[in-house]
């Protein structure tokens, strides 16, 4: 998840002290846990909703679907 740092802050495992406007790739955990201590950072991304949610895929044009389901011998 990308985040952008908007106020200084030391981050407790690196000891690296972030910069504002600096832009980081974290988790979304971790992104959560350094907006509980305060409000250091900005997501800059939404995070990827799990597959379950995604729409399924047409085809393209001239495209067979293809088939689901256990393949036949």
């Amino acid at each position: 998840m990308k985040v952008k740092v908007i106020s200084s802050y030391r981050d407790k495992f690196t000891k690296k002290i972030h910069q504002p406007g600096e832009e980081l790739n974290i988790t979304k955990e971790r992104a959560d846990e350094i907006l509980k201590v305060g409000n250091f950072i900005e997501l800059l991304e939404e995070p990827k909703k799990p597959a379950d949610d995604e729409e399924p895929k047409k085809p393209a044009d001239g495209e067979k679907p293809k088939a689901k389901g256990k393949k036949k011998k």
